[in-house]
C-alpha cells in the first residue's frame, strides 16, 4: 500500500488459507479506515463488503494467518506493506466466521455478515498485551524496561506486542494538593503498563510538582514534563504501573 520533546525527570519506583502476495493495493476500492478494539480470543461480530477486498490489520502486530471456509473467503497480502495487512474477499452472501492469527500470538475470529458496500478497512486495537509480550517483559532488566516503556508512552509509539487501553471511562483523580490528573492514553502488556495523564492545576495559586505524589500501590515509575504549574495551567505526567494494577487507587 502507498499509501521536542521538554527535558524530563524520570524518578523509578474451515481451511487454511495461507497468506499469499498482491502488488495491486492501489487498485482496490477501499474505503476510510474503522478501528476496533478487542481481547485476546474475543469473537467480533463485523459486517464486510462482498463485492470488494477488505483491508484488515491490528495494531502494533501483524497478521500472518487467516483461516475461512472453502468457497466463502479467500486472503491476500501484499509482503512489501509492513503493516502485514491481509486482504479479504468475500465470495458468498452467507454469514461466516474467519479466525485470525498474528505474530505477536494474538488469536480472535470475526463473525462476518456479507453486505454489498465499498471495501473497507479495517483496524484491530488490541486492548491486552500478546502472551510474547510478558516473555520480553519478564526476561529483560527491571530499569531498562521501565526506561523502554516510559519513552514509548512519552513518545505516545506503540511497542510490538502491547496494546492500548480505552481510558474514556477512566476518573479524574484529585490529590490533596489540588492538582487534577486526567487519564489521555496507555499501553498495556502482561506485566508492565503505561499511562498518560494530563495535569491540571484548577486552583488559584503556583503548585510545585513533586514527583513522588503521584505514587500509589501498583505505581513503579513516573516522569514529569513541568516542574511548577501556573494557576489554571496545564501539564503531563507519565506513570509505569503493574499490569493489572487499578489506576484510578
Amino acid at each position: 500500500m502507498n499509501n521536542s520533546m521538554k527535558t524530563l525527570r524520570i524518578v523509578l519506583g474451515g481451511l487454511l488459507f495461507s497468506l499469499s502476495t498482491v502488488s495491486y493495493a492501489d487498485d482496490y476500492a477501499i474505503s476510510g479506515p474503522q478501528t476496533i478494539n478487542f481481547n485476546n480470543n474475543d469473537e467480533i461480530k463485523i459486517q464486510l463488503s462482498d463485492d470488494n477486498p477488505n483491508a484488515l490489520s491490528v495494531a502494533g502486530d501483524k497478521i500472518t494467518n487467516v483461516i475461512c471456509t472453502t468457497g466463502i473467503c479467500s486472503v491476500k497480502n501484499d509482503p512489501a506493506d509492513l503493516s502485514g495487512t491481509a486482504y479479504l474477499s468475500l465470495m458468498s452472501t452467507s454469514v461466516t466466521t474467519a479466525f485470525i492469527t498474528t505474530k505477536q500470538e494474538r488469536h480472535f475470529s470475526l463473525l462476518i455478515t456479507p453486505f454489498d458496500e465499498p471495501g473497507k478497512t479495517i483496524i484491530f486495537n488490541p486492548q491486552d498485551g500478546a502472551a510474547m509480550t510478558a516473555t520480553f517483559e519478564q526476561a529483560s532488566d527491571y530499569e531498562t524496561l521501565l526506561i523502554g516503556l516510559d519513552k514509548a508512552i512519552i513518545k505516545g509509539e506503540l511497542p510490538d506486542g502491547y496494546g492500548t487501553q480505552d481510558v474514556s471511562k477512566m476518573k479524574a483523580i484529585t490529590l490533596k494538593s489540588g492538582l487534577v490528573l486526567q487519564p489521555d492514553f496507555a499501553l498495556v502488556g502482561q506485566v508492565m503498563s503505561a499511562i498518560k495523564f494530563t495535569l491540571s492545576n484548577p486552583t488559584d495559586n503556583p503548585i510545585t510538582i513533586i514527583p513522588q505524589q503521584f505514587y500509589r500501590p501498583g505505581v513503579r515509575a513516573v516522569s514529569v514534563v513541568n516542574q511548577k504549574l501556573e494557576p489554571k495551567g496545564t501539564g503531563f505526567v507519565y506513570e509505569i504501573i503493574s499490569s493489572g494494577e487499578q489506576q484510578n487507587g
